[in-house]
């Protein structure tokens, strides 16, 4: 939407990591580090690197004294070279989503001490996540000086037999620690020295082989592996050449930020904190234009340059939500209009079944989102916000400061990207209850909403009136009987029962109920008016919306 001409909140402006510096200098970081995770919210990787330096100096203990609820994480950094500036950059990674991170970096060159059965803290004192960082060096520093591939090859299949050995191990010693691993980068500069192009597409071969083998122990329990290629495909080079020649640290300080940003995604997984609901404006997010002075037919959403954008934002939300993420729709628009434009727009991508909610009204969205989590029963900190409005995204952040807001601006193009910077919906491992996690809350919320609305004359005609059929037979295989009866609302613990009266002994019931004298039923199974399914095992309170 729009910003209104007036304007009551206001996103904060950024002037670097002064803000930080200053409660440092003053004393004061512990005692304010809820501010601190606003103040981080914008800034560049070199503020953020300033100002993970400044949270470094600080302990959790002081964190935990004036702030006993901050979650916390140990975090231990090891690999085969000087990692410049990652320990103040995961601080500062952290502290951006509200976590505090204790980082202990281990000496140079100590991985595989450190994930073998030596007494160093890093295997004596697990942390709860233990960074494995190899770069290229691992590799080139054991070839002779005039290499082929094949030489590159031989020294790799050692170092992956190697690093596999040490992982296996060590996640088998220390299963509640999350071992963070990555592929590990093939520099230009290495690749140039080949001066056949036969041989520089062998050692591509060769080196990306090993990376699949180390994306492969992402298999083992525990184990998170960043793919660095991700990172640096944007164009950010790997090395620096006076860093790694002078100083031994061979991956680029702007290389190891994004790795850092990523380890703060992480790091907020293993603490249960990833996001669960997307809730997304419309008007100037969604689609181009505004749906009230547009029209259907005028909104932007395929077929033009700015329409092609929404359509890719439109395409990645639905992959999103296909993958357990509860996508709901908060814009200042009336209900009728926008649930049109979302069922019968022709060139629509999402449409009105991709939402949980579609919440279309003109109330303040700090409360629309309020009542969004009432009803999806979870904490506003699950939220993520996205709107194209300044005006807007302020208001969410003073009113409702646990919801993460995701900023738009006018170029929609840029619109992909935000949205998936920060990993918000990532997690270890997708399963499939994860997938079916949005339909169920959308089953949920239409049983809610029915019930709200139950004591209304019109509705208990509606239910009074409801047939649901029901098969007493065993918990598999054909069911064996059939009788119909009318829903009859009681103070049960399930909305509807198939009893007039409530009893003490269900099974029994049911077993009148249906005339079964023989043989006891195994199972109930039911169908209503929603069309949903269940088989309640005698004894058992059903969680589907039939129970007995």
């Amino acid at each position: 939407m729009p910003s209104p001409s007036h304007s009551i909140a206001v996103e904060p402006t950024g002037v670097g990591a002064e803000p930080v510096l200053a409660l440092h200098r003053r004393g004061d970081l512990a005692a304010e580090y809820p501010r601190v995770r606003e103040l981080l919210a914008d800034l560049s990787p070199g503020e953020l690197s300033k100002a993970g330096r400044a949270l470094s100096k600080i302990t959790a203990h002081d964190v935990l004294a004036s702030h006993p609820g901050t979650p916390t994480i140990t975090v231990g950094v090891t690999g085969n070279a000087v990692l410049s500036g990652l320990s103040a950059a995961v601080t500062a990674q952290c502290a951006r989503h509200g976590l505090f991170a204790s980082v202990d970096e281990s000496d140079f060159d100590s991985w595989i001490r450190d994930l073998g059965d030596g007494e160093t803290p890093f295997s004596v004192s697990p942390p709860d996540l233990a960074l494995v960082v190899l770069d290229p060096a691992v590799v080139f520093g054991s070839v002779p000086p005039v290499w082929r591939p094949d030489n590159v090859q031989s020294v790799l299949d050692q170092r992956i037999d190697l690093l596999a050995s040490l992982v296996t191990h060590f996640t088998r010693r220390n299963p509640a620690t999350t071992l963070v691993l990555n592929t590990i980068p093939l520099p230009r500069v290495a690749a140039a020295q080949l001066t056949d192009h036969r041989s520089r597409a062998r050692l591509g071969a060769i080196w990306r082989s090993a990376n699949v083998r180390i994306l492969g122990l992402a298999e083992l329990a525990g184990v998170v592996v960043v793919d660095t290629e991700t990172l640096y495909f944007d164009g950010i080079a790997v090395t620096e050449p006076r860093l790694s020649v002078y100083a031994k640290a061979h991956l680029r300080p702007e290389l190891l930020s994004r790795y850092a940003r990523e380890v703060g995604h992480i790091a907020r997984q293993r603490l249960g904190r990833s996001k669960k609901v997307l809730a997304v404006d419309l008007d100037g997010t969604l689609w181009g234009g505004v749906l009230g002075d547009d029209g259907i037919e005028g909104i932007e959403v395929a077929d033009t340059y700015r329409g092609e954008a929404f359509r890719s934002l439109q395409g990645v939300v639905k992959k999103l939500a296909a993958q357990g993420v509860l996508v709901a729709a908060v814009s200042k628009n009336d209900i009728e209009p926008a649930t049109d434009a979302l069922r019968n727009h022709p060139r629509m991508t999402l449409h009105e079944d991709d939402f949980v909610r579609i919440v279309a009204n003109w109330r303040p969205k700090h409360d629309n989102l309020q009542e969004l989590a009432r009803d999806l029963n979870l904490g506003v900190d699950s939220i993520v916000f996205v709107d194209d409005s300044a005006y807007e995204r302020g208001l969410i952040t003073r009113e409702l400061p646990d919801v993460d807001v995701i900023s738009f601006d006018t170029e929609p193009a840029h619109h992909v990207e935000k949205l998936l910077t920060d990993g918000w919906f990532d997690t270890i491992e997708l399963t499939t209850d994860d997938r079916l996690r949005p339909q169920r809350y959308k089953e949920e919320l239409v049983r809610r909403d029915f019930l709200h609305t139950f004591e209304s004359p019109s509705t208990t005609t509606s239910v009074n009136s409801t047939w649901v059929s029901g098969w007493p037979g065993p918990t598999t295989g054909n069911c064996l009987g059939s009788r119909r009866s009318p829903c009859v609302p009681t103070s049960s613990t399930s909305p509807h029962n198939v009893f007039s009266r409530r009893t003490s002994r269900p099974f029994t019931a049911i077993r009148t109920a249906m005339c079964w004298e023989s043989t006891p039923p195994t199972a109930l199974a039911t169908t209503d008016w929603w069309a949903r399914y269940s088989r309640t095992a005698p004894g058992q309170r059903s969680t589907s919306t039939i129970s007995c």
